[in-house]
């Protein structure tokens, strides 16, 4: 096992074009106005900052403020700038870190490659601020720092390494708040991408090592940057194998290849520990949660190794789960099973279709010492459901929390019918009174809404009348940036059937 981390702290399309000389006075034109036009031309411009400051831009640039200290202007205006549409900037201005190709204008200065610095500019070509550019994606940049902060924290601007330290240590300050980690949790996330405004990397710790998950083509670029500001801001582990020696906790590099081939990162294809023994196989190490110890595979398993997101649904359940017969659907490492045994659940069943993730919750149950009351089947668990309503089996409890059925937008009306299909035979399964703990962790689901619709045509079709008691969503070391409120995917709804 490996010991916790110690989080230390060291340190509109159309664009307006240029103005262009006026013709001279016409026939009839009154020498008074032509007068007060030029007086009052004048008094504008002695009044004008660019005309009384030195080192102010010249007519046409961007209007700087005077506290923008003028080396961090000198490379605000080398850099390559991404100029946005007209009617755009409203939305990066305020905090929006995602700028979408759609609402690029054009690209001035030298043409950069993926994983490059780049100003991002309004119409006027001031700064909104800065990011890292990608031509092969969707996010043609992701904002790093906006121009709020230029005045500030002007040492940040396009400096990526201490950007990055200064970010993670602020992650670290903000999970230290919430207790993390603790005697009774070792595991938890340290960095959730735009959340922590560092889009595009997700970071957990999991019991003293830095499992860290990209998803976007400037953090491969810049890896050693990453990983050297990641280790400077947690700082070194307790000791043990969890150590990295001098350089501080060990770490894993675990990129999301479905984001990367999105972002136009080619990856090798990962060694088969089958064919190579050289590969090695799972990396095993054990975590604690709210004292609930389990396996995480460092190496090969889902996400990071472990949903960590579910944290606190699971400890939901534990205090409800005494007495009852529980059915932990899609259960795959037994994390909600085994946290009903330990509440003491009459009897805990968990399926999965995976063999892998059931011999891991196997061993986990007995890590936990509740083997004798969990049991763990390998099945679809469509199959699993309508099985067990020609048997007339009923519980007490039910755990429904399938893989992301709707990846995106276009999906949503197909994933949405099997959402209500899952959740209606779970449903008919429950005892009267009995308790649904339903989820799903579609971002495209959440954040249409439709979620709740999809749980009444469900109790509808089962004729089964439904209580909501509670909704949720990931834990709160899964950070939201209140700008970019797009990126909450999962939902947590307990419900009670009549």
């Amino acid at each position: 096992m490996r010991p916790a981390v110690r989080l230390g702290l060291r340190a509109s399309r159309r664009r307006v074009p240029p103005a262009r000389p006026g013709p001279g006075p016409g026939p009839g034109a009154r020498p008074g106005g032509l007068r007060r036009a030029a007086g009052l031309a004048a008094a504008a411009a002695a009044a004008s900052p660019a005309a009384a400051s030195p080192g102010a831009p010249a007519p046409g640039g961007p209007p700087w403020s005077p506290r923008v200290p003028e080396a961090v202007r000198e490379r605000l205006e080398a850099a390559p700038r991404v100029v946005l549409k007209g009617g755009k900037a409203r939305l990066f201005k305020e905090g929006q870190p995602l700028v979408y190709s759609g609402a690029v204008d054009r690209v001035e200065g030298r043409a950069p490659r993926a994983g490059d610095l780049v100003v991002v500019a309004d119409g006027n070509r001031t700064p909104v601020g800065w990011g890292m550019f990608n031509p092969d994606s969707q996010y043609r940049v992701r904002i790093l720092q906006n121009a709020r902060e230029f005045e500030r924290q002007p040492d940040l601007v396009l400096d990526l390494e201490r950007l990055l330290r200064a970010r993670f240590a602020s992650a670290v300050r903000a999970r230290r708040a919430l207790g993390f980690p603790n005697a009774e949790t070792d595991a938890f996330r340290l960095l959730n991408s735009e959340g922590d405004r560092v889009s595009g990397l997700v970071v957990d710790v999991l019991a003293g090592h830095l499992v860290v998950q990209p998803s976007a083509a400037w953090a491969e670029r810049h890896r050693g940057v990453v990983e050297r500001a990641l280790r400077e801001a947690v700082g070194d582990a307790a000791g043990g194998e969890a150590g990295g020696g001098g350089g501080g906790p060990s770490l894993s590099w675990r990129p999301s290849r479905p984001a990367y081939q999105k972002e136009g990162v080619r990856l090798p294809r990962p060694a088969d520990p089958a064919a190579d023994p050289a590969a090695g196989g799972p990396e095993l190490s054990v975590i604690r949660e709210r004292g609930v110890k389990s396996w995480v595979d460092l190496a090969g398993g889902q996400k990071t190794g472990c949903y960590l997101d579910q944290r606190d649904n699971r400890a939901a359940v534990r205090g409800l789960a005494a007495g009852l017969d529980v059915l932990d659907l899609c259960c795959y490492s037994g994390g909600f099973a085994v946290s009903a045994a330990l509440g003491g659940a009459a009897s805990v069943v968990g399926v999965d279709s995976s063999a892998a993730a059931v011999a891991l919750a196997r061993r986990n149950a007995e890590l936990n010492g509740v083997a004798d009351r969990c049991a763990f089947v390998e099945a679809d668990i469509s199959e699993y459901m309508r099985a067990s309503l020609a048997a007339g089996e009923t519980f007490g409890l039910i755990v429904l929390d399938p893989p992301k059925l709707a990846p995106n937008p276009k999906v949503l009306e197909k994933a949405a019918r099997k959402y209500k299909k899952l959740n209606k035979m779970a449903l008919r399964l429950l005892r009267p009174g009995g308790l649904l703990l339903t989820c799903t962790c579609s971002g495209a689901m959440t954040q249409s809404g439709t979620f709740p619709t999809v749980l009444r045509k469900a109790a509808v079709e089962a004729s089964r009348e439904l209580r909501v008691l509670r909704t949720t969503g990931a834990g709160p070391d899964h950070a939201v940036d209140i700008f970019y409120p797009e990126s909450e995917y999962l939902t947590a709804v307990l419900c009670q059937a009549h």
